[in-house]
C-alpha cells in the first residue's frame, strides 16, 4: 500500500481484514484468499477527515504439476499416476493407450489411474501412456493438458 494523500497530519490503513496498520505506506500481507475491502483515512491539522478505498482480489493460487512416470507395483509409493496441483475445478483425466484406446476417465482430482485396464481386471503392461487432462483455473478459465507417462513395474 503507498499513501498518496497531501497535507495529512495523520493516515491509517484498514486493509479489510479487521487489522488497522498505522504505516500506510507498507507491504501487507494477507492471510486468506477473497476479496477485501481496504480504505486509507488521512486526517489534516484542522480534524478534517478524508477516505479512500479499493476492492482487492487475493485470488488462490493455480499449479499442477504431472509426474513423467509411476510404479503400480502396490508398495503405496507412487502406485498411481495423478496430477497434482490446486486452484482448479471442473476436471477431467482420461488415460490413452498408444493406439488410442481409452484405458481410464475420472472426473475427480483425488482419483489416479492405478495402471490397469479392462475395468481393472488387469494390469497395462509396463510402456508410455497418453494422458489428456482439461480443468478450469481460478478464474474459470479453461486449460487442456496433453502429455505422456512413463508406467514401470
Amino acid at each position: 500500500f503507498s499513501d498518496s494523500s497531501k497535507g495529512a497530519s495523520g493516515t491509517w490503513l484498514y486493509p479489510g481484514d479487521g487489522n488497522q496498520i498505522n504505516q500506510p505506506n507498507t507491504l501487507y500481507t494477507y492471510a486468506d484468499t477473497g476479496y477485501y475491502k481496504a480504505y486509507l483515512v488521512a486526517v489534516n491539522e484542522q480534524g478534517c477527515y478524508d477516505t479512500s478505498q479499493v476492492l482487492i482480489r487475493i485470488k488462490p493460487h493455480f499449479a499442477i504439476f504431472f509426474p513423467n512416470a509411476f510404479t503400480p507395483d502396490g508398495d503405496s509409493v507412487n502406485d498411481t499416476f495423478k496430477p497434482r496441483g490446486e486452484g482448479f475445478s471442473d476436471y477431467s483425466l482420461r488415460i490413452f493407450s498408444r493406439w488410442g484406446e481409452e484405458l481410464f476417465l475420472s472426473n475427480d482430482p483425488n482419483e489416479g489411474w492405478n495402471g490397469t485396464v479392462k475395468s481393472g481386471e488387469e494390469q497395462a503392461p509396463v510402456g508410455v501412456y497418453i494422458y489428456h487432462v482439461r480443468l478450469k483455473d481460478t478464474d474459470a478459465r479453461g486449460h487442456t493438458y496433453v502429455g505422456h507417462v512413463l508406467l514401470l513395474q
